[in-house]
């Protein structure tokens, strides 16, 4: 199987409507997620909506880890088990600074969010592809190639 990267073009979006793409990507390609991880950089709580800060606290739980101690925190890896937990990653995601999502058959993340969902890349077959282009229309999926530059650089 052939695997290429694509780049979900979330240029100017407003940082709510880059959160709801970045779920959208999330929630398209969820049948194949076996893990996934997130940074909960807690000095931006501010900038997000109740349901942001309220999928952070619920990360954070979920590992065990105390809740909004420290400026920042990571969730380290966490194994898609339980709906609820994947629910609050996929709400809270476009948020993080970094997040990333694996399949059991790749070794390479299938998702790779950065910096609030300003760059979204994937790394996907066709036919994952095409359900994305679907789930995610009309924004844009480019090849990474094809990417404007100041985004393919960040990733």
């Amino acid at each position: 199987m052939t695997f290429s990267y694509y780049v979900v073009d979330t240029n100017g979006l407003s940082a709510d409507d880059r959160a709801e793409v970045c779920q959208l990507v999330l929630r398209a390609l969820e049948k194949t997620v076996v893990e996934f991880e997130s940074d909960i950089p807690w000095s931006n709580q501010n900038a997000w909506p109740v349901r942001g800060r309220e999928a952070a606290k619920a990360l954070m739980t979920a590992t065990g880890k105390p809740v909004d101690t420290e400026s920042y925190q990571a969730t380290g890896m966490i194994r898609r088990a339980h709906d609820d937990v994947w629910h609050a990653f996929t709400t809270f995601a476009g948020y993080a600074l970094d997040a990333s999502v694996w399949s059991e058959n790749r070794v390479l993340p299938i998702v790779s969010l950065s910096d609030e969902g300003t760059a979204v890349v994937v790394r996907l077959d066709e036919e994952e592809r095409r359900r994305l282009e679907v789930e995610v229309h009309p924004v844009p999926v480019l090849p990474l190639r094809e990417a404007p530059a100041a985004r393919r650089d960040r990733h």
